[in-house]
C-alpha cells in the first residue's frame, strides 16, 4: 500500500512537471513567434545626380511574421560624408507591410545641415528600421545605406599628358581614354611616357585604368606590362576633373614615388 502511494505521488509530481513543461515551452514558442516578427531590410541604393529623381524601397515581412504582429516601422535616418556627419533623425513612417515609399535628393538632405552644392561622391545616409510590434515592443531590423553618386561624362578623345615625377617633367600627345561604363575608364598610356622612359623606350604604352565619381578620379592598382605595381597616391591624394575645361588629372605611385599626371584635351 505504501509503494502504490508512493508511485501515486511519483505520477503525480511528473504529470504536473509535464505540464509545466508544456505551459513553458508554449510560451517560448508564442514569444519566439512574436519576437521573430520583422521586415526584410531593403537593399542599399545608390543616388545618381543628374539621373535619378527619386527612389524608392520596398517592406516586406520576413520569414514567417504575420502582417497582424506589426504595427509600424520607423524609418531612421543619418548622413555621414566628406563635409560631416548628422545625428540620427526619424526620415519615414510605414504604417502597414508590405509597403513602399519613395524619396527624393532634397528630403535625405532635409534636418542634416547641409545642401546639395556640399555633397561628394561616396557620401551616404544610413536608414535604420525600427519595427514597432502589436505588443508594444520595438526591434531594430537593420539598416542600409543610400550612397551619393554622379554621371560620369569624360569625353573619350584625345589628350595631351604631362607627367611629373623622378625629378623629371615628361609630355606626351595622342592619349586615348575609353569609358567603361559606371565611371570606369581605361587609358592607353596613365604615364604620359613616364613609364617608358624609366625602361628607355619611348614606344612604350603603360596602360591603366581609373575610376570618376563626383570628378574624383581614382586611380585602380594595376601591374603595367613587365613592371611593378602603381597605385592610386595616398600622398597626393585622389586626382580631378574639370568639365569646364575637360582637363583631369591622375596620382599615382610606383615604387614608393609619387606622379602627377595632367590631361588636357588636344584640339
Amino acid at each position: 500500500m505504501k509503494n502504490r502511494i508512493i508511485y501515486i505521488g511519483f505520477l503525480l509530481i511528473t504529470l504536473g512537471l509535464s505540464s509545466c513543461f508544456l505551459d513553458e515551452s508554449g510560451e517560448l514558442a508564442e514569444e519566439a513567434q512574436i519576437s521573430a516578427a520583422s521586415i526584410e531590410v531593403p537593399a542599399d541604393q545608390v543616388f545618381i545626380l543628374g539621373l535619378t529623381e527619386n527612389l524608392s524601397m520596398n517592406f516586406e515581412l520576413a520569414g514567417l511574421s504575420k502582417a497582424e504582429e506589426i504595427a509600424s516601422v520607423d524609418v531612421m535616418k543619418s548622413f555621414n560624408g566628406e563635409i560631416g556627419t548628422s545625428s540620427e533623425t526619424l526620415f519615414k513612417t510605414v504604417s502597414t507591410i508590405p509597403d513602399s515609399i519613395s524619396f527624393t535628393l532634397d528630403e535625405l538632405l532635409a534636418n542634416t545641415g547641409y545642401e546639395q552644392d556640399q555633397l561628394n561622391g561616396g557620401d551616404r545616409w544610413t536608414l535604420t528600421y525600427k519595427v514597432m510590434l502589436a505588443d508594444g515592443r520595438t526591434l531594430t531590423a537593420g539598416s542600409s545605406d543610400v550612397v551619393f553618386s554622379c554621371l560620369s561624362d569624360i569625353p573619350e578623345v584625345t589628350y595631351t599628358g604631362v607627367a611629373e615625377g623622378f625629378d623629371a617633367v615628361l609630355e606626351k600627345s595622342g592619349i586615348q581614354i575609353a569609358n567603361l561604363g559606371e565611371g570606369n575608364y581605361s587609358i592607353s598610356d596613365i604615364s604620359a611616357g613616364l613609364l617608358g622612359a624609366l625602361i628607355e623606350d619611348p614606344t612604350y604604352e603603360g596602360g591603366g585604368s581609373f575610376t570618376d565619381v563626383c570628378n574624383t578620379l581614382t586611380v585602380n592598382t594595376y601591374n603595367p606590362p613587365g613592371l611593378v605595381e602603381v597605385t592610386q597616391s595616398a600622398a597626393l591624394g585622389p586626382g580631378s576633373y574639370d568639365p569646364s575645361t575637360g582637363v583631369f588629372i591622375l596620382n599615382w605611385t610606383i615604387v614608393g614615388t609619387d606622379v602627377k599626371v595632367t590631361f588636357t584635351p588636344e584640339n
